[in-house]
């Protein structure tokens, strides 16, 4: 987007769909998850939050950090849980999809 800051073609972007298919694309990316080793999306139905894609890199699905073991969640300074509740994901990822479309709307 030359000539032009980020949020610039944001709105431009926004402005040529309608709000309303701009807000409904960004709550559909907003509950992806992505590896962040080799940018392969996955999703993931039950399990713990250890996440081991396919190119063998390790990741938590809570916070899409790198990890290299189980000291992300019970070592010093830990910051997500191992295992988390299904209904705890599904409100996680459902503040995630309306953030994603507050954030286009406002």
């Amino acid at each position: 987007h030359k000539d032009k800051t980020c949020e610039q073609a944001r709105i431009d972007k926004v402005l040529k769909k309608g709000l309303r298919q701009s807000a409904h694309e960004a709550m559909s990316q907003a509950s992806k998850r992505v590896c962040p080793h080799c940018s392969q999306e996955y999703q993931k139905s039950d399990g713990c939050n250890k996440i081991r894609c396919k190119c063998g890199g390790l990741s938590c699905y809570l916070c899409s950090q790198k990890i290299t073991g189980y000291d992300h969640f019970s070592g010093a300074g830990a910051t997500c849980q191992l295992w988390t509740n299904t209904d705890v994901m599904a409100q996680i990822d459902r503040d995630r999809r309306h953030a994603a479309g507050r954030k286009v709307l406002l």
